[in-house]
């Protein structure tokens, strides 16, 4: 799952770049063997952000959220892991819980555009 407005996670180069490449091109087993790798290397909110893309696109709802969360808490400042739990949070009907972490993501970058996409249902909801 990808937030509104966000580019997917991963640097220009690398493993990463490349499990990115696999994922986008339906190749999940190889994608995972390589996030894999990157996790028992050095995990990071990127990996986790893959990793938690590669489950929801599995359907395994439960570990998407999880990886998802994980990231938040390895990256607590950046604002793309917040983005895209507060999206994911919504896909899985908890509308509240995805406008707290969307409000995170408006503190740490009012203007960003994935802040701002993940944040507007909860504009809209508001009485």
């Amino acid at each position: 799952l990808v937030a509104a407005g966000s580019a997917p996670a991963s640097p220009p180069g690398g493993a990463l770049a490349e499990a990115r490449r696999l994922l986008d091109a339906g190749d999940l087993a190889a994608g995972e063997r390589l996030l894999l790798g990157e996790r028992a290397a050095r995990d990071g909110d990127a990996v986790q952000l893959l990793l938690g893309e590669l489950a929801w696109r599995r359907g395994n709802r439960l570990a998407a959220l999880a990886h998802t969360h994980r990231a938040t808490r390895l990256a607590p400042d950046a604002l793309e892991p917040h983005a895209r739990l507060a999206a994911l949070l919504r896909e899985l009907g908890q509308p509240d819980a995805a406008c707290k972490e969307a409000e995170v993501a408006l503190r740490l970058d009012p203007r960003s555009q994935q802040a701002l996409a993940v944040a507007e249902p909860c504009r809209a909801q508001r009485p």
